[in-house]
């Protein structure tokens, strides 16, 4: 102990008393991990960097490191843990030296230093340890500030001032030194020894020159790409060597040049401590390749690449029969060159920080985002042991993945087991289909015809897997469909001179002199084979000099033949498609004009058999070509496309397959813009297309299954996309379907399901600029179509469009759901105002009718839509609705409303939407009113803002407070008993003497919580304002209340403007501070009664609850007033604010707010008098005199669910329950069903 150094006894003595203080039997175990952990190993290990000495070899260290080890037992208390078994035999020598070890850190841990201050005295300013203290106290700073300040704080007010000043002078330091410095660590001072390849040359390295050579020379000019292999840095700083298997297709699976290619981006690295991961993603077999690779690696890798390579990652292994390549590998390496090397295996079943760490590319780690749909109980069939295998699997748009089950592992490492995955690329499956090879009656095959490859598996869910399955293929892209004869062409030589006709035109259209006498005489044959008069003789044929253009001649004998021979239009039609790729760039234009004549022949093939499917089969081609060549589309939208829908027979079809291709063949990133621009707006085409959306809106069930579902939306997200092109610049069509176009606005805005904000944008956008030709357009007209359009494209819109990344980032965050709302109505806002002003009377009547009966016929139906409709419905009500239209829909909203978290606040939202639509003697106002005061109780955060504007549009709409409050007092009848059993469920009361302060306390609620600051602000405003303008002042004592609320919540600006909207500029004003109060509302609060008392707990428990720095800066300036002019008042509270105000003491940098909090608790010290009994005694009289004893739940908000087995979901059925008693009251006579 003689040898310890008295700063090493003070720091291990504070140590063990810290660490007494909270886990007394830990406490020498601390100052032993200090003492061995942090100076006695490390010396041990390394001796060489303590002390003046040369480095040891690795079997010293070797030996020295068990030794460690042992010590480290010792030292943690954990002796009889250790497994060592050359030490099995001298336990007993173990046992006194941990005896000897614990009693000396006893010593040293109770020790106290002979020294007041033991450490060393320094002439050189200790930098590094100043930066790390600097670094403490900044991260530290309000713990010691509050345990420095305010302990014993009552103790004497001279000693709190002192610290204060301390504290302060130490502040005013830190803010000079400014923010710690980051640490800066010197690279390139270890040396380390770097081997010398040349003068260690041996076989094993000649083999490998020569293997890299020949692979070189034979690879001299083929490029290869960078995500065969690459390299990388592992998290700790150790490169990597990043090997993709899954890309051994790319090479035409040459296993020597995927070598070369491993040994050439590692021969950059092992000279030094390497790293490699195999990633076996989509890659399904080894065998041969398996067998090659580790053959290769045994002749030809030279030593360092063993030698240096710590740890080999194993990722996404597809099969446990495949451990046979690791096992292989890893025979090799241990046996010949690395014993200490580590495996580890990881798949995407472990966690995604570790698949994010081991420098995957970003195709691998995302494909765990891409699933959509889990299926556990799955079987695959191992054909090696002939019995299936359980399985998981993950389904999605890109990805398959096969979820084997786990097995260990027994190499060296930290993983010990791992999950097999074998993971599929949804577009290489070619086939998926049910199957019969096993017998197992749920069995179905997958087929990857790309790689001869296929996958038997057995599901339960075979049917579900099957349907998620094909959608995942339609949304990839596909070959396109070739048309199917339907006829013997045995029977029919129509199809020969299709061909013919074709060849003759596509040969004519070329340059070459000799291909174009070649099809003149065949054209010429043709001519005299069907006995038409073609100007041309097949004698002299071959001698006609055709012009350079030869486009026109070709389309005149194509019209020709296009009215001749009409019933081949089918068979010339195909050939066309069949030989449209093989036209030359230059010449498809061309092309597409020639065909454009038999074009009029369709309509006809109409009625011929099977007339519909050859129909159906020439639009699917022409979609393919417009598809493919989006250069030609003007060309194909003016020859084709134009002629096709201009036959109203084939509209149905022309529809049908235009969709079906787009969804076909189209993912999700594609521009499906050049393929739909080819229908052009009709009345028929917009009426096919409106009523098809229409139709699938209502088809879309709540019970749809997710794959169902997924096609429906992706239907329903390719007709509005056609929807945004109907409307461009037409009037008549604008007009027309003005209604469905802004119901379906208001039905898909502002959903995270639905991924076409945009083409929603556009449509309203085109929808609304197709009114500029509207004929006689007046100047404020044309003035509200560009404001229309300006706030359709403004910031705010594109939040409900979803094209913000804002937007997208708090889609899921539900404190966001009331502000949507709102921008949701003032959306709904601008457009009934443009059909206002838009239309005669009897367009606003017909567009507003429709408007709304579309909305109510998916509100009351069982469509996915249902919700947005009922949102919609109650949007639309503000304007006003009937009490029977009223009675419907609240019917409704109790029927779905508790189904989950989101239903619930959309509901409560629809609650005060409906009462703005209702007037005051309607018998459901006063039933809302009740409903939201009720659902205040649940202290849900997400119907908050609901409730408080609902609220305050009751007192709004109210002429007189009192009288209002008696009928919703009265109106209380209709709700019980069960209203009764509800307040004593939350213990409280609703009287006519302290509801009103119901009203003012849930309004204010709102003032705890950032988010909905602005909401309760905004909220006590209009009350102030309703209240003075239809009582004034002098009648209405209680709004003083509401204007001190708002003093203390809000900026001095901001007060002044409100004070000059209510009219009290004129008034007289004291001075607090900055800050200016009316004289009326100091007298108020001074002067000491149950409204006062009862206005300064609910400000004293929103201080107390977490308010802003205005509204705390503006309390304590304000309670210190107050303290002068009402002692009493102001002792009575204090129990109330003091946590607060020792916590704005600690952390406040505003030095008068400081001065004032010290002199507040100096006061304090020195008032004997002050009881906090007698004050909670005066406050339980207010309390017993309003029976109102909530004040302490006013910055409580409950994050539970409504829709779990809580206590805000049993509240809210109680909820429910009242609202049917209070329904079947309102309705006397008629029975209601069931909610």
């Amino acid at each position: 102990m003689n040898w310890v150094p008295e700063s090493f006894k003070f720091v291990c003595t504070e140590i063990h008393t810290c660490i007494q203080e909270k886990f007394e039997d830990t406490a020498i175990i601390a100052v032993g991990s200090f003492m061995f952990l942090r100076f006695f190993c490390p010396a041990i290990v390394s001796p060489e960097s303590f002390f003046d000495m040369p480095a040891i070899d690795s079997k010293v260290k070797r030996s020295l490191m068990q030794l460690v080890k042992v010590m480290q037992y010792i030292a943690n208390g954990s002796l009889h843990s250790l497994k060592v078994p050359g030490l099995q035999d001298r336990s007993k020598e173990l046992n006194l030296l941990n005896e000897k070890v614990v009693n000396f850190l006893k010593q040293l841990a109770v020790s106290p230093s002979k020294e007041k201050y033991p450490f060393h005295k320094i002439t050189r300013k200790p930098y590094s340890s100043l930066r790390y203290f600097h670094k403490f106290l900044c991260t530290y700073c309000n713990a010691i500030k509050r345990r420095y300040i305010l302990k014993e704080l009552r103790s004497s007010s001279n000693v709190l001032s002192k610290r204060i000043q301390i504290w302060r002078r130490l502040d005013s330091c830190m803010l000079k030194m400014g923010g710690p410095k980051p640490y800066i660590s010197l690279q390139g001072t270890n040396s380390y020894k770097v081997v010398d390849t040349s003068s260690n040359m041996n076989l094993s390295n000649s083999m490998y020159a020569d293997f890299m050579a020949k692979v070189s020379a034979k690879n001299i000019e083929m490029a290869f790409e960078g995500s065969v292999v690459r390299s990388a840095v592992f998290n700790d700083g150790t490169p990597v060597i990043v090997v993709n298997f899954r890309y051994l297709r790319d090479i035409g699976y040459d296993v020597p040049t995927f070598v070369y290619l491993i040994f050439e981006a590692a021969s950059r690295v092992w000279d030094n401590r390497f790293y490699i991961v195999n990633d076996f993603t989509q890659f399904f077999y080894l065998g041969v390749f398996g067998n090659s690779y580790v053959s290769i690696l045994s002749n030809y890798a030279p030593p360092m690449f063993f030698k240096n390579c710590a740890k080999v990652f194993y990722f996404n292994l597809p099969r446990k029969k495949h451990m046979y390549f690791v096992d292989e590998v890893a025979k090799m390496r241990f046996s010949r060159f690395n014993k200490d090397c580590q495996l580890y295996f990881y798949s995407q079943a472990d966690d995604p920080s570790v698949i994010n760490s081991l420098c995957l590319g970003e195709t691998t780690t995302s494909i765990n985002h891409d699933v959509r749909a889990v299926f556990k109980d799955c079987k695959v069939y191992d054909e090696d042991k002939g019995e299936f295998t359980p399985v998981v699997l993950k389904l999605g748009r890109q990805w398959v993945q096969i979820c084997f089950e786990k097995f260990s592992i027994n190499y060296q490492g930290t993983t010990e087991t791992t999950n097999p995955i074998e993971i599929l690329l949804v577009s290489d499956l070619t086939k998926c289909d049910i199957s019969d090879k096993t017998g197992d009656p749920n069995e179905f095959t997958l087929s990857l015809n790309r790689y001869n490859y296929e996958i038997v598996i057995s599901s339960p869910h075979r049917q579900e897997v099957l349907r998620f399955l094909y959608f995942s293929m339609l949304r990839n892209s596909k070959p396109a469909l070739e048309i199917v004869d339907t006829q013997n062409s045995e029977d029919d030589d129509s199809q020969l001179y299709g061909k013919l006709l074709n060849i003759v035109f596509h040969g004519l259209l070329e340059n070459d002199e000799e291909v174009r006498s070649a099809a003149s005489n065949l054209f010429a044959t043709i001519g005299s084979l069907f006995d038409f008069d073609v100007g041309i003789k097949p004698s002299h044929a071959h001698r006609v000099e055709y012009p350079v253009d030869t486009t026109a001649f070709v389309i005149l004998i194509s019209s020709f033949f296009a009215k001749k021979l009409n019933k081949i239009s089918p068979k010339l039609l195909k050939a066309f498609f069949s030989n449209f790729e093989k036209l030359s760039t230059e010449t498809r234009i061309s092309g597409i004009m020639y065909i454009s004549p038999w074009i009029d022949n369709v309509g006809d093939i109409f009625y011929l058999p099977d007339g519909p499917e050859l129909v159906a089969e020439i639009v699917r081609q022409f979609c393919r070509i417009t598809d493919q060549n989006p250069n030609i589309v003007p060309f194909l939208n003016e020859r084709i496309w134009r002629k096709l829908l201009n036959e109203t027979r084939l509209t149905s079809i022309i529809v049908d397959e235009i969709l079906a291709y787009t969804i076909e063949n189209k993912s999700d990133d594609s521009s499906w813009d050049s393929l739909i621009s080819v229908i052009s707006p009709s009345v028929e085409i917009c009426g096919e297309i409106v009523s098809r959306l229409n139709k699938y809106i209502r088809n879309t069930q709540i019970d749809d299954s997710d794959i169902v579902l997924q096609s429906k939306l992706l239907e329903i997200t390719v007709l509005v996309k056609v929807c945004t092109t109907l409307f461009f610049n037409s009037h008549v069509y604008g007009s027309l379907y003005l209604s469905d176009v802004f119901f379906f606005c208001t039905l898909f805005i502002n959903n995270p399901s639905l991924e076409f904000g945009s083409d929603l944008q556009k449509l309203v956008v085109n929808t609304i600029q197709s009114f500029s030709g509207k004929p006689d357009l007046t100047a404020e007209q044309s003035k509200l179509i560009d404001s229309s359009i300006e706030f359709f494209s403004g910031q705010r819109a594109k939040m409900l469009f979803g094209l913000t990344s804002r937007e997208r980032a708090t889609m899921s965050d539900m404190i966001q759901f009331y502000n949507r709302s709102t921008a949701f109505e003032s959306f709904c806002d601008t457009l009934q105002d443009f059909i206002s002003k838009m239309g005669s009377a009897d367009d606003r009547i017909r567009w507003m009718t429709r408007w709304s009966s579309l909305s109510m016929e998916i509100a009351f139906s069982k469509s996915y839509f249902r919700k947005r409709a009922v949102s919609g419905v109650a949007t639309l009500a503000r304007s006003g609705i009937s009490d029977s239209t009223c009675g419907r829909v609240l019917k409704l909203l109790g029927n779905i409303m508790f189904d989950d978290l989101e239903t619930f606040s959309t509901c409560a939202i629809c609650y005060g939407q409906l009462e703005s639509g209702l007037t005051t003697d309607s018998p459901y106002f006063a039933l809302i009113v009740w409903a939201q005061i009720a659902f205040s109780l649940l202290e849900i955060p997400f119907t908050y803002q609901a409730t408080a504007h609902c609220l305050t549009n009751a007192l709004e709409k109210s002429t007189n407070t009192e009288a209002a409050l008696e009928v919703f007092i009265s109106q209380r009848c209709h709700l019980e008993p069960l209203l009764s059993s509800f307040e004593a469920k939350m213990n409280v009361k609703f009287l006519p003497k302290n509801l009103q302060l119901h009203f003012f306390f849930i309004i204010c609620k709102g003032l705890t919580v950032s988010h909905f600051r602005h909401t309760s602000i905004t909220c006590l405003k209009r009350v102030l304002r309703s209240k003075l303008a239809n009582f004034g002042a002098e009648t209405e004592i209680f709004c003083y209340a509401y204007l001190f609320v708002l003093y203390l919540s809000t900026s001095p600006t901001a007060f002044e403007e409100i004070l000059n909207e209510v009219g009290f500029e004129d008034q007289e004003f004291i001075t607090i501070g900055k800050d200016r109060l009316p004289k009326v509302v100091e007298t108020f609060i001074c002067q000491n009664d149950h409204e006062a008392m009862m206005t300064m707990l609910i400000v004293s428990y929103i201080f107390r609850s977490g308010s802003d720095a205005t509204f705390s800066r503006k309390f304590i300036g304000f309670y210190c007033h107050l303290y002068t002019m009402s002692r009493e008042l102001a002792l009575s509270i204090f129990h109330i604010i003091e946590p607060r105000l020792h916590e704005s003491m600690v952390n406040s940098s505003a030095v008068d707010l400081v001065n004032d909090l010290a002199m507040i608790e100096m006061a304090l010290i020195s008032d004997v008098s002050y009881s906090e009994i007698r004050a909670k005694k005066k406050i339980k009289e207010t309390v017993e005199f309003y029976q109102f004893e909530n004040f302490d739940r006013i910055g409580k908000f409950e994050s539970s669910s409504v829709s779990s087995e809580t206590k805000s979901y049993t509240l809210s059925k109680m909820i429910e329950r009242i609202l049917y008693k209070g329904m079947c009251s309102v309705i006397d006579g008629q029975r209601l069903e069931k909610f």
